[in-house]
């Protein structure tokens, strides 16, 4: 049922007092707080205030008794008529079933009564220092002196008793909704009834959402979240009870970086770590879907995250948690899994909805033991099925005190169920519970001492139970063995769901951390700067933020980028001029001094051979391909101006590719193409023109000695024994030119061709 909320914000964050069994908080601050609330205590009932529709609220309850003793209930009671009203408490008989308790705390009585106080007059119970009035029941021993209020005799051994308080008309007739509660009664400690206590492996988140400014900046923490973590971390601090700690790494950094308040409130936390009476968790840096980014190819981005958490946790703690044990408290998938194998996990607790179903031999009661589970492709570990029914009492809409009292009853019902088994149970909050100090101080102050419940650490639980050899899977949300793309919504200190903030874009996501590491390489000496763009990637990431505040995050490392890669520029492309074959070639680079940037330049020009080179502030390598060198610079000064050496391949006109890129060349910052002009000509080219002309001259010699008679422009020699011209009286049968060729003797022994112009009569 609903019970009023009005009450728990008087006495959040004030240190816990143990006082006659029932937990109480320091007066002053639940006076103030009740006069803020203007709600009625028992002496206004009695002085006939009209107060409206009768309720009863608790405000703290003995969480067990031991043997014999008080069992004390403090209240905050209303009233019809105060003049006539009474109070009644009655007890049912003690619970045997789970099933049986969860009627009770639905109001269903399975039992009959077995004991009542009162009716009770209104002005007759003592006021509490508190704040409220006082209700207290003798349990196995005579009541007090002047106590109207019966022995409640618990004789048959331990148990858990639903009691229901309420307030009644004149005639007996029950005004309004009674309040339902339980008793827990021990026979004994341990030492006396030799039964083991249920081991308790309290999870507890300690976690605020990332707080996002207009600007896309991540801000301090707002005031209610601030005053809830330091109510918090005070409650932690102020008990000795052995939990785990589920800590966001993003709110400690937001804590560190906000006001005196939130710098004091890391401190307390870490001053309770550093007792070393509970045990941290590891996770990612935010609660981020670790499916929803392996579904997106965004494996990087996990080990960044689980990175990034254990070095915050690390440098805020002064250890970083151990690795080996892991809490999920959302679905799981093979993915979520693997990544906390990757990470160094043997062990896990998950919520038990999330693994498939167990044998029915072993579910007549709760199964309280972890188990073996499988994966696909991955080794065997030890899991813990987180039990449904004690993670819906941590949100079952009832009031602080109501809630963490019905809780502690369900564990004591769980022990009693077979007290002489070694068991335990994981108490796993359901994903995205807020938890409330009030609620945490009644919890805490319940398990310290308790006989039947022993708090443990969930390394502790592992170590302290026996694993049952039973083997259990994944299943997906249609009730199958899952795979790695069945869950995509899974959460906790591994992972949560995506809620309402919707799925990560992958490719704006790795955009985003190629500027980030680009500006990390860029300027290694700004730390600051690097560190903020890293904590903002990673808060991009996280299900706690919206749609558009995702988005304002990647916008402003854009604009960061942006901002800081416009002080490194080239100055434009230019026409250089080579006049011999082997020159330097200038190149600047500006940017702003002050920077000290890392940058990589790459130049690239098939028709230039760069030479080996170091410049005063970096150092240059000439790749396999002569053509292309990538010089790694630091600029320390406004103008950075290179000589590169080069050695031109031929002369002419031909482009030169510069570009200039973060270290490693993730981030293009500034590209020129400029042109150059060769006018050398290279030592081949030189050996080329001297083979030329050497080669033109034997043909010339050649030319003029043979060329013309193979071309017939002179007559072939005749055989000495034809008759010349100078001797006509000559005659031999030898006139007959020396060559065998028809043609062409035919050719010499016609005459020549007159080319006299014709005689015309």
């Amino acid at each position: 049922m609903t019970r009023p909320r009005f009450w728990w914000s008087r006495l959040v964050g004030a240190t816990l007092v143990v006082a006659g069994g029932v937990v109480v908080l320091p007066g002053a601050h639940a006076a103030r707080a009740s006069a803020a609330a203007g709600r009625a205590s028992a002496s206004g009932l009695a002085s006939g205030i009209e107060t409206g529709p009768p309720t009863v609220a608790l405000l703290g309850q003995t969480p067990w008794v031991e043997q014999s003793g008080i069992f004390r209930l403090r209240l905050e009671v209303t009233a019809s008529d105060p003049s006539v009203d009474r109070l009644a408490v009655q007890a049912y008989t003690r619970l045997t079933t789970r099933t049986d308790f969860d009627d009770a705390k639905q109001g269903n009585m399975n039992g009959f009564v077995w004991y009542t106080a009162g009716p009770l007059s209104l002005s007759s119970l003592p006021a509490d220092p508190a704040g409220g009035v006082d209700v207290a029941i003798p349990v196995n021993v005579a009541p007090p002196a002047g106590s109207v209020v019966p022995t409640l005799d618990a004789t048959v051994g331990s148990g858990v008793y639903p009691l229901q308080i309420g307030v009644y008309d004149q005639n007996g007739v029950l005004q309004g909704q009674p309040l339902t509660t339980f008793l827990v009664y021990a026979a004994g400690p341990p030492s006396v009834t030799s039964l083991p206590r249920l081991s308790v492996a309290l999870v507890l988140p300690f976690h605020s959402a990332p707080a996002v400014t207009r600007r896309g900046q991540l801000g301090p923490l707002g005031a209610s979240e601030s005053q809830r973590l330091s109510q918090l971390a005070t409650v932690l601090s102020a008990s000795p009870v052995p939990l785990s700690l589920d800590v966001t790494p993003q709110t400690l950094d937001a804590l560190d970086a906000g006001s005196s308040t939130d710098q004091a409130t890391a401190a307390t936390l870490a001053g309770v770590v550093s007792t070393a009476r509970d045990q941290v968790l590891p996770g990612p840096y935010v609660r981020a879907s670790i499916s929803d980014m392996e579904a997106q190819g965004l494996g990087g981005e996990v080990i960044q995250q689980l990175r990034a958490g254990s070095q915050t946790l690390d440098r805020v703690f002064g250890s970083a948690p151990s690795n080996s044990t892991w809490v999920v408290d959302g679905p799981v998938d093979d993915s979520i899994v693997s990544a906390a194998l990757a990470a160094g996990a043997g062990r896990l607790v998950v919520p038990d909805s999330t693994l498939t179903a167990l044998p029915t031999s072993v579910t007549e009661t709760t199964f309280a033991r972890p188990t073996g589970l499988t994966i696909t492709g991955g080794p065997k570990l030890a899991v813990y099925g987180a039990d449904p029914g004690i993670t819906a009492d941590f949100a079952n809409g009832e009031p602080a005190v109501l809630a963490a009292n019905q809780l502690l009853a369900e564990l004591a019902m769980i022990q009693l169920e077979t007290p002489g088994v070694t068991r335990g149970v994981a108490a796993l909050p359901p994903p995205g519970w807020v938890p409330n100090p009030m609620f945490v101080a009644t919890l805490l102050s319940g398990l310290r001492g308790h006989p039947l419940l022993g708090a443990v650490t969930v390394s502790s639980l592992f170590s302290q139970v026996p694993v049952a050899p039973l083997v259990r899977q994944l299943v997906s949300p249609a009730g199958g063995p899952s795979s790695p793309s069945t869950q995509s919504d899974s959460a906790g200190p591994l992972a949560s769901s995506l809620g309402a903030a919707g799925s990560l874009d992958g490719d704006t996501i790795r955009s985003a951390r190629l500027h980030v590491s680009g500006i990390a390489a860029i300027v290694p000496n700004d730390q600051a700067l690097a560190a903020t763009l890293q904590r903002q990637l990673l808060a991009a990431e996280s299900i706690d933020v919206t749609k558009s505040q995702r988005q304002s995050l990647l916008d402003s490392i854009t604009t960061a980028v942006g901002r800081l890669t416009a002080q490194i520029s080239l100055p434009g492309s230019s026409s250089i001029t080579l006049t011999s074959t082997r020159a330097q070639i200038p190149l600047t680079i500006l940017s702003t001094a002050s920077l000290k940037a890392h940058v990589q330049v790459q130049l690239s020009s098939q028709r230039l051979l760069f030479l080996a080179y170091d410049p005063p502030s970096g150092r240059c390598r000439v790749l396999p391909n002569p053509t292309a060198e990538v010089c790694d610079l630091i600029l320390t000064s406004q103008n950075t101006t290179l000589k590169v050496p080069v050695e031109a391949r031929s002369s002419g006109v031909f482009p030169l590719d510069v570009t200039l890129y973060s270290p490693g060349g993730a981030d293009l910052l500034a590209r020129d193409l400029d042109t150059v002009r060769s006018t050398a000509i290279s030592g081949v080219g030189v050996v080329l023109i001297v083979l030329a002309v050497v080669s033109l001259g034997v043909w010339w010699v050649r030319d003029l000695r043979h060329g013309r008679r193979a071309r017939r422009l002179v007559p072939a020699p005749m055989d000495p024994r034809i008759v010349t011209d100078t001797d006509p009286g000559a005659h031999s049968e030898a006139t007959d030119p020396v060559s065998e060729d028809p043609v062409v003797n035919e050719f010499f022994a016609k005459p020549p061709p007159d080319y006299r112009e014709p005689h015309h009569s």
